[in-house]
């Protein structure tokens, strides 16, 4: 059945198919695949795919390509031989391919950076596009915020060792490079006429009541650097405050959208002038009981 299957993927290769180097996802790729393939020939069921791969059964790779479980790398060899085989790929092709998972399982972003690094030297126009990347590395670093705030500063001078300075953090200058460079890539920052970085957008804002581990590194972040305030800065330049209260749990709803209400009011007047510094407005509100639910 495999050989049958093999035989007559073989005689459509002259058919183009999509090329994985178009692909950033792997999955986006397979997905494209088999929609072809069954154009091409409506029987190419996914049982059929399945074994053209060795696998036993199809469960496995439907659940892939629902995005319900990870391509790993047993099965993505299996993909890459089986493609191989029939004439699809070149070593080359298939090598882009297993990395492209490897880029996609990724666990951090400095390890998603290393594997684009080395798709952009894989493909045959040596670029990979790493915006997605950039944006990921854009809220999980809240330094990239704080640099478009510092834009709007009257004083503001593109000087990156000035701004390092300026931060009185561990940030280099050339890392203050990179992350204005990020900025450009992503189109949130550009150069005016005279050679000076403008900030392209009023305010920007991410979804709300979603769960992201990338808000989550930006909120510890943005934590941390209220306790530091706690201990460092005068009261005069501060306003660390809390109430506890007692409330009923069906007017959260409510509490949550007057708080919001709040930090528009709050940019609009704050903002309504040339600013001399960057501050953060931070609202905690949350639950102080544990009541044994899963979080």
């Amino acid at each position: 059945m495999q050989k049958e299957i093999e035989t007559n993927l073989k005689t459509q290769i002259v058919i183009p198919f999509p090329s994985v180097y178009s692909f950033t996802d792997p999955v986006d790729f397979l997905l494209s695949w088999r929609k072809e393939a069954l154009r091409k020939n409506s029987r190419f069921s996914l049982r059929s795919w399945a074994l053209l791969v060795g696998q036993t059964n199809a469960a496995h790779l439907s659940m892939i390509l629902s995005r319900k479980r990870k391509l790993t790398g047993p099965l993505t060899l299996k993909l890459v031989k089986s493609m191989i085989r029939i004439g699809y790929w070149t070593e080359a092709e298939g090598h882009y391919f297993q990395v492209l998972v490897r880029y996609q399982n990724a666990s951090s972003v400095d390890e998603q950076k290393l594997f684009a690094d080395l798709l952009s030297s894989l493909r045959p126009d040596r670029n990979f596009s790493t915006l997605k990347l950039d944006a990921l590395r854009l809220v999980s670093e809240p330094i990239h915020f704080i640099l478009l705030e510092m834009t709007q500063l009257k004083d503001f001078k593109m000087d990156p060792g000035a701004i390092a300075q300026h931060l009185g953090s561990a940030l280099t200058p050339s890392q203050v490079e990179s992350h204005l460079e990020r900025l450009l890539r992503l189109g949130l920052l550009k150069k005016n006429r005279s050679g000076d970085l403008v900030k392209t957008y009023g305010d920007y804002a991410t979804p709300t009541d979603v769960a992201n581990d990338h808000l989550k590194k930006f909120h510890t972040y943005m934590l941390d650097r209220a306790k530091e305030s706690l201990f460092a800065d005068e009261i005069k330049s501060r306003d660390i405050t809390g109430y506890l209260m007692a409330i009923q749990s069906k007017k959260i709803p409510l509490a949550k959208k007057a708080i919001e209400e709040f930090r528009y009011k709050m940019a609009d007047l704050m903002e309504s002038e040339q600013g001399d510094a960057v501050y953060f407005l931070g609202v905690q509100f949350f639950n102080l009981l544990n009541k044994g639910e899963s979080k």
